[in-house]
């Protein structure tokens, strides 16, 4: 029987060199497999990288420090934001939409990209990291600021003013004639009758809060924060984002906004109880020469006069003989004697070497010798002193705002702190032009009285020759 023949297909011997081939193109394609894999590995590590970078390296990168505490960039480009968006806001009420070119309103969305640091808004966040950590832990404030305090506080800056009421017309008779209307108009300052030592203040009425005020400041504040959680592109639909908005949440916006001014209006309310709103103060004249000889002719002057218990011809003599006063008439102020008010020691608007000067004068005295300051010699006389005597609430809130002031200081010196921002550059200024100043005319010692043919005091003539030594000052004592 005859065998059967093998139906099975079998492969082509493949000669060595065909074998070599085939292997190469094996590898080929796997080189070219592995390479497209890296290609594209590559790109999406670099994409993952970039967006690390962007979106959580760089905005946890501190731009400062405050004791160890970091401040972030996330945090200083949404204050950097909200300062330009205040910026954009202010030109536009003040000129128009057509007043923000287009420049301007891309700034917002370019924060992210600024290639430096903005020193100014660096600064303000080490200010605001200063107070807060200070305002935490100095055991005579003690104070935190928590949301709920912080929205009370930006709603009430929100609150409608009160308005004065109108006082009803009073009834007339046939026979009067009673035209307009008349107006009260309160004050919310506390005024002082200036006199002897015992002072009463005088009070006006508090004024009705508006009606529905908390809803209209609740509805205010809904809608800016909705505003200004928008994003940084314009929006013509809300018109407080036309230039674009900030991009702030409603906790961005509380914290980074709202808090350092509720802090400071804080810690200065908890200490202003070191301010003295009654202190000893007195009432003073003085008489400014460039000299100190021309200090002590006048001091002569007034020795040799005698007892003056008006002051009539201290007065005088300042009007003439004072370098401020002559300055004053150049141009064009009225003459007022020397005649400076009441002041206290401490916390005055004078010069620390006038006010030590002035201090141990008794009332109804001047200065036996000539006291130097800065600006000159002077020859003061003391024309009254109270114990007790109430300052005007200018001078309170000038005293509170220093008590703060010397406080915050204090601790930011103290504070160690970072700044990656570059350092501001100061503007040089020109040191301003001082314009000689007209001369002042000669008394005569014995009898303090004008010579002949000279101006009465306040007219002053130009061709008039001043005592010995006498050359006049520009400017008064004042800081």
């Amino acid at each position: 029987m005859a065998k059967k023949k093998n139906l099975q297909p079998t492969a082509p011997v493949m000669t060595r060199g065909q074998l070599s081939r085939a292997e190469r193109e094996r590898r080929q394609i796997r080189n070219l497999y592995t390479s497209v894999i890296g290609i594209v590995g590559l790109a999406l590590a670099i994409l993952i990288i970039a967006a690390a970078s962007t979106f959580i390296i760089k905005p946890n990168e501190a731009v400062a420090s405050v004791n160890g505490v970091n401040i972030t960039r996330a945090t200083y480009q949404k204050l950097r934001r909200w300062n330009l968006y205040q910026s954009l806001m202010q030109q536009q009420l003040s000129g128009g939409q057509s007043s923000v070119t287009t420049v301007d309103a891309t700034a917002l969305s370019a924060v992210n990209n600024e290639p430096t640091l903005d020193s100014t808004t660096v600064n303000q966040l080490i200010d605001s990291e200063v107070l807060r950590q200070s305002a935490k832990s100095d055991p005579k404030v003690q104070i935190t600021a928590s949301d709920n305090d912080l929205r009370a506080d930006a709603k009430k800056r929100n609150l409608p003013s009160p308005t004065p009421p109108t006082t009803p017309a009073p009834n007339v008779t046939s026979t009067a004639v009673v035209t307009g209307t008349t107006h009260i108009t309160p004050t919310a300052t506390l005024t002082f009758t200036p006199g002897p030592p015992t002072h009463t203040a005088t009070v006006t009425a508090t004024l009705p809060p508006v009606p529905g005020a908390e809803k209209t400041a609740e509805a205010i504040y809904s809608r800016e924060i909705q505003s200004y959680s928008k994003g940084t592109s314009p929006d013509a639909s809300d018109s407080a984002c036309q230039v674009g908005c900030p991009n702030l949440s409603e906790s961005d916006f509380l914290h980074i906004v709202i808090e350092p001014g509720y802090l400071q209006t804080s810690v200065t309310d908890k200490l202003a109880g070191q301010v003295i709103t009654e202190p000893e103060q007195i009432h003073a004249q003085h008489i400014l020469t460039d000299t100190e000889a021309g200090a002590k002719k006048i001091i002569q002057m007034l020795d040799q006069h005698g007892p003056d218990p008006d002051s009539k011809y201290f007065t005088e003599l300042a009007n003439t003989q004072s370098s401020e006063q002559i300055n004053n008439q150049k141009h064009g102020q009225p003459l007022t004697g020397g005649d400076l008010g009441w002041f206290p020691k401490a916390n005055s608007s004078f010069v620390d070497e006038f006010v030590n000067g002035a201090w141990p004068v008794k009332a109804g005295e001047y200065t036996k010798t000539a006291v130097k300051s800065s600006f000159g010699y002077h020859v003061i006389k003391v024309l009254a002193r109270d114990p007790k005597r109430p300052l005007p609430q200018d001078k309170i809130d000038s005293a509170k705002s220093k008590v703060y002031t010397d406080w915050f200081d204090a601790k930011k010196k103290a504070a160690k702190t970072t700044n990656k921002a570059p350092a501001a550059v100061v503007p040089t200024t020109q040191p301003a032009v001082t314009e000689p100043t007209q001369a002042p005319i000669e008394l005569t010692p014995a009898s303090g009285t004008v010579p002949a043919g000279a101006a009465p005091p306040g007219n002053t003539p130009a061709s008039a020759a001043p005592p010995s030594g006498i050359t006049p000052a520009a400017t008064p004592p004042t800081k």
